[in-house]
């Protein structure tokens, strides 16, 4: 079964955008997971709460150990696309509290996987990220 979304009507649908992904553990490569990147989340770092899919969806990021500036989690589509998609568009904030915003942005796209990227995280704060991908 797929993620449930609320369409322009107001009614709840299943997304037709392909199997759900769910979260992972730092180090995993595993197709259908998105997971934290050591090097820039911090040590102990996890996702968590993902509603999504290949197409569309967002998730937690939770900051641990010491952050440093760089790649901080990928997303690896349950089922490759024939191509690297055109773009992936992401938003992002800190939802723990209202300290000052860290930029976020992505990094490398090809047919599996892409990758976030953003300044030095907060150890300790979660931050919720949202995602399209544009085929």
């Amino acid at each position: 079964m797929g993620n449930q979304f609320i369409d322009n009507y107001g009614h709840q649908v299943t997304d037709p955008n392909g199997p759900a992904l769910a979260s992972g553990a730092g180090g995993t490569t595993a197709a259908g997971t998105i997971v934290p990147v050591t090097a820039g989340a911090g040590a102990g770092s996890t996702t968590a709460s993902v509603v999504g899919n290949d197409r569309r969806g967002n998730f937690n990021l939770v900051a641990a150990g010491t952050p440093a500036a760089g790649k901080v989690a990928t997303v690896f589509f349950a089922q490759q696309y024939a191509t690297a998609p055109a773009a992936v568009i992401i938003s992002a904030f800190n939802s723990t509290d209202s300290t000052i915003p860290v930029n976020f942005g992505v990094g490398q796209v090809t047919q599996a996987k892409f990758d976030i990227y953003a300044e030095a995280l907060t150890a300790g704060k979660t931050y919720n990220i949202q995602y399209e991908v544009i085929a």
